[in-house]
C-alpha cells in the first residue's frame, strides 16, 4: 500500500507535491533541488506513459491550474531525450511540432499532460513526484 509523505496529494500510484513558489515559479536546476530537499523528483512515468498523463491531469485538475510546471525530462547530448529513469522520452509525449529545439528542458502542460521543451533558465511552478 502505498503511503505518500506529509504535504503529498495521492494519485493511484503516484505521490506528488504541488509548489508554485508564491507566484514566482522557479528554474528547472532550482525545481529539481526544491524536490530533492523533500526526497522527491520531478515527474516522470513509471511505467506506462499514459496512465502517467492521466495522473498529471487529474492532480492539475484538482489544483486548478492550467498552466505549465517542470517535467523530468531532459534532453542529453549523447542520448537525446530522457526521463529521469534513464528511459527514452516516447515520440507522443509531445505536443505536435515539438521538442523544436528551444531548450533542453522540458514543461508540461498541465491540462494535458503533453510536453514541450524550454529553456532551463526559464521560470515554472514545481510539481514534485
Amino acid at each position: 500500500v502505498l503511503v505518500c509523505p506529509e504535504g503529498f496529494m495521492q494519485y493511484e500510484d503516484y505521490c506528488f507535491l504541488w509548489n508554485n513558489n508564491n507566484g514566482q515559479g522557479r528554474t528547472q536546476m532550482d525545481s529539481t533541488a526544491y524536490c530533492n530537499t523533500l526526497v522527491a523528483t520531478l515527474p516522470y512515468p513509471i511505467g506506462d506513459f499514459h496512465y502517467w498523463q492521466k495522473m498529471i491531469q487529474d492532480v492539475t485538475s484538482d489544483i486548478d491550474w492550467d498552466g505549465d510546471a517542470w517535467s523530468g525530462a531532459t534532453l542529453q547530448s549523447d542520448e537525446g531525450w530522457i526521463w529521469l529513469d534513464g528511459t527514452q522520452v516516447q515520440n507522443n509525449a509531445w505536443n505536435d511540432g515539438e521538442p523544436n529545439g528551444n531548450g533542453s528542458c522540458s514543461r508540461f502542460e498541465g491540462s494535458s499532460g503533453i510536453l514541450y521543451d524550454s529553456v532551463c533558465s526559464d521560470t515554472q511552478p514545481t510539481l514534485c513526484q
